[in-house]
């Protein structure tokens, strides 16, 4: 009787476990096409822009050719020699501009009152 109660308990776990198992892989199985749909999707998406970038293409084509002109020019003034090139300040000292003694610079938070303040 003893092995015959252990054979039933066996085949029940194996059964749960079994059950388990189909449990699980009915899931991933449900998740997978999921991804394969959501995948579809993109890939669909991406084509439709791929096909519609030509337009943009042309746009990149015209700044790569400006740019490659710029370079040009800049490596012949290179090859001219530096004498030729003026050094321009790009901030010359009459054009500083500084915040006024007077009025302190408060962060947003202080105009509006939200920072707490101590009180003396």
């Amino acid at each position: 009787m003893d092995s015959l109660e252990g054979q039933q308990l066996f085949q029940s776990r194996l059964c749960q476990q079994l059950s388990l198992l189909t449990a699980v892989s009915e899931s991933l199985t449900e998740r997978i096409l999921k991804v394969e749909n959501r995948l579809d999707e993109l890939q669909a998406q991406l084509s439709s822009r791929s096909e519609a970038a030509p337009g943009d293409w042309d746009g990149a084509a015209e700044l790569l050719s400006g740019t490659e002109e710029r370079l040009s020019r800049l490596e012949r003034l290179l090859e001219d020699g530096a004498s030729t090139l003026k050094v321009v300040d790009p901030f010359p000292d009459d054009e500083i501009q500084e915040f006024p003694e007077d009025e302190p610079q408060l962060f947003p938070e202080e105009e509006q009152g939200l920072l707490a303040t101590e009180s003396v």
